[in-house]
């Protein structure tokens, strides 16, 4: 499973820890990753704007175009995120 930070909290928030957690106890392999964004955020300390559900849709695809055949993936991703993969994601993995 890719998962995606949402776009207040970082991709190691004891939220994103416990989903993650709660899916590998189960078997699934579980890789996060964080937006350009949220790695700016992290580096000044300063609160930064996501970009754009287009951008964010764009790091997705490069995400992913490195794990493999998308069609053995699970995309998820909270709140803002979760919008980016639905919207922008389908015809990318051939759906």
């Amino acid at each position: 499973m890719v998962l995606a930070h949402g776009a207040g909290s970082q991709m190691d928030s004891p939220f994103m820890d416990r989903v993650a957690d709660g899916i590998a106890v189960h078997g699934f392999r579980v890789l996060r990753f964080e937006f350009p964004y949220m790695r700016e955020r992290r580096i000044t300390g300063k609160r930064v704007r996501p970009e754009s559900l287009d951008l964010l849709a764009d790091d997705w695809k490069k995400v992913l175009s490195e794990l493999g055949d998308p069609k053995k993936l699970v995309i998820g991703g909270k709140h803002l995120q979760n919008n980016a993969d639905r919207r922008h994601l389908a015809a990318f993995c051939g759906w």
